[in-house]
């Protein structure tokens, strides 16, 4: 399939159902030739040309489409072993990709999307660019590691159009940004009503030791459980596992072993905020599960690392910076939402 998606074509005629994959006499062109009558096939070669007549071959390679600019890798091969879709990738290199196996080119767009899938599944890093706005290229860091440390990041002022990405509770999302592949998640960060509980506790926690009311109102009857992570642990355990060949598709819990009462989060706000507040407790409101906490066996057992910053000091650092936003916008100025 992956000779066909780079260097395939299909097409019916009165008498026959074609499969013709283009590839000049040598190496490569025995290759594919030795792979389909190891098959069954019986191909005829005509100097670049490899011609199968066969309605079978033809129905199955539809799901890669015909011409090249509706290439694609079919959903099922993107869902399959880390071995076959190594198979996978190695063939799309030998077809429209390098020796080195750094750059991939097609004029597909779904194509494109399916090969940084590709590579993002099997570990590596793709960026693509578009060349004259009609061919795209991928190139492909085989790095072992991104530097997603805090020191290699930066804030930049944006005062464009920001468009919100929705997603189920506790999922992420991977995304593309300027042809880079990131994660996502939903939108929200301290305010809003979309924030996790530990940023919503600081917020309450802070105006309410700005107003003098006194008081905190807390969902439900704050004996819920639950398991926070800091941002800094889950930047690092992301980047090591999207690193890891062993956890190639293979699910893993990523988030802090810490169980944390609802009631315990306020109270280390207070603490940290100097202030002790009346707590209300909203009966009637969401308050999720009874509780839920992150089993660190596994990711242990595999990257001998599982997020190790304590909560106390994890909240310490959101509170503070909540507590800078929160007199930012009382005072006027730019805050992020």
């Amino acid at each position: 399939m992956g000779w066909y998606i780079s260097e395939g074509s299909s097409f019916v005629t009165p008498s026959n159902y074609t499969v013709n994959i283009s590839q000049k006499p040598g190496r490569k062109q025995d290759e594919i030739v030795a792979l389909l009558t190891e098959m069954g096939f019986h191909p005829y070669v005509n100097g670049r040309d490899i011609t199968i007549s066969n309605k079978q071959l033809y129905e199955c390679v539809q799901e890669a489409g015909q011409g090249a600019h509706q290439k694609r890798i079919p959903r099922w091969m993107l869902m399959s072993s880390a071995e076959n879709l190594t198979i996978l990738f190695e063939t799309l290199m030998k077809g429209d990709g390098n020796q080195a196996q750094s750059r991939y080119a097609t004029v597909s767009r779904q194509l494109t999307d399916d090969v940084m899938e590709l590579c993002i599944k099997l570990g590596m890093h793709p960026v693509v660019y578009s060349e004259n706005g009609t061919i795209n290229r991928i190139s492909i860091s085989h790095r072992a590691r991104l530097w997603t440390n805090r020191e290699n990041r930066s804030i930049e002022t944006y005062n464009g159009m920001v468009y919100d990405v929705t997603l189920e509770k506790n999922h992420i999302l991977m995304v593309r940004r300027n042809g880079k592949p990131v994660w996502s998640g939903n939108c929200g960060t301290w305010d809003g009503g979309r924030e996790k509980a530990p940023a919503a506790i600081c917020r309450k926690v802070i105006a309410a030791k700005d107003s003098g009311s006194g008081e905190i109102q807390i969902w439900g009857d704050g004996t819920q459980t639950r398991s926070f992570m800091y941002i800094d642990d889950c930047v690092k355990g992301i980047d090591m596992i999207m690193h890891c060949k062993e956890l190639i598709a293979t699910p893993i819990n990523l988030g802090s072993s810490e169980l944390i009462e609802i009631n315990h989060l306020v109270s280390l706000a207070e603490e940290i905020g100097g202030v002790k507040l009346a707590r209300k407790y909203q009966l009637d409101a969401p308050r999720g599960v009874a509780g839920r906490n992150s089993d660190n066996t596994f990711i242990q057992s595999v990257l001998g690392w599982e997020p190790n910053t304590s909560f106390r000091d994890g909240l310490a650092k959101t509170y503070a910076w909540i507590e800078q936003q929160y007199m930012d916008r009382k005072a006027g100025r730019r805050t992020v939402n």
